[in-house]
């Protein structure tokens, strides 16, 4: 509701209804000799009511009849000028106005279908059925020796590679000495694979997720170069109780239900008009 007040104290959208509202009114009302529904125009004393306090909300007093009076010809002259441009059916042809009409309408959907709000019950259920949504990612923890593509003068990848295949050879090698110098280290806590593929690319997060507790890798490929790789520990995917995660669990029930109830509203609409898809030019 918030949302929709703030919309709808922008003039464009109040203007763009109002016309709106008003010429469907047109088209309803019986045709008598002189004003109609589309030329007479009513200053509601609500409306001046809210001139007056936008008014004083700016200055801090009151108008005086002068000063209300230049603000409801203000208001008159934007309505003549929006009447004028739905008459001209301007709005069919400019996106922006388009926009508005299409969101102000989606706001009006949204406060005349309201939604039931999650009971405890409701909130469980949705946990359960989005489950992976919620609970903690399965983790591994590693060790690697990173070989960068970039090497000194005299020295290969390939004699790189043969080298450190004979020092992970030993019981504790020195990992630090052994790699090149790679932002995080050579030792990495509680990795998700969502971890992995950030820092390293798809391809090395599926290769280390496979990788068998406690065996050396063969080379594994990143964008950085290459990496041998020992997985010391794995923690498993661990679902979250509804406590944890509570609020994000209201928000998105709360989502579903509102896109829920839009769709159904959408397409109650849908349902008044016949859709016609033309053919394209076979020329």
């Amino acid at each position: 509701m918030t949302r929709l007040r703030r919309w709808l104290s922008d003039p464009l959208p109040q203007f763009l209804l109002l016309g709106a509202l008003l010429l469907g009114v047109q088209a309803l009302w019986p045709r008598t000799p002189g004003a109609t529904a589309a030329t007479r125009i009513v200053v509601p004393a609500a409306q001046r009511l809210e001139l007056e306090q936008r008014f004083r909300e700016a200055s801090g007093r009151l108008p005086d009849a002068t000063e209300l009076d230049a603000l409801a010809q203000r208001w008159i002259d934007d309505e003549v000028l929006v009447r004028e441009a739905l008459a001209l059916r301007l709005h069919e042809s400019d996106p922006i106005v388009r926009r508005e009409l299409q969101q102000k309408l989606r706001f009006l959907l949204e406060d005349t279908h309201p939604i039931d709000e999650p009971t405890e019950a409701d909130l469980q259920q949705w946990l359960d059925q989005h489950a992976e949504r919620y609970g903690e990612p399965a983790r591994m923890s590693f060790e690697q020796v990173f070989i960068s593509r970039a090497q000194p003068a005299g020295i290969s990848v390939e004699q790189r590679l043969a080298a450190l295949n004979v020092a992970l050879l030993h019981d504790a090698p020195d990992l630090d000495a052994l790699s090149d110098p790679l932002p995080g280290g050579t030792r990495w806590l509680r990795q998700s694979q969502a971890d992995l593929q950030r820092h390293f690319g798809s391809a090395f997060a599926k290769v280390v997720s496979e990788q068998p507790i406690g065996a050396w890798s063969t080379p594994i490929t990143s964008a950085l170069g290459l990496h041998r790789v020992r997985v010391i520990e794995r923690q498993p995917w661990r679902p979250a109780s509804l406590d944890t995660v509570r609020r994000q669990v209201l928000i998105d029930c709360r989502q579903a239900r509102r896109e829920q109830a839009n769709r159904r509203a959408l397409d109650a609409l849908r349902a008044r008009y016949d859709v016609v898809y033309q053919a394209g030019d076979a020329s």
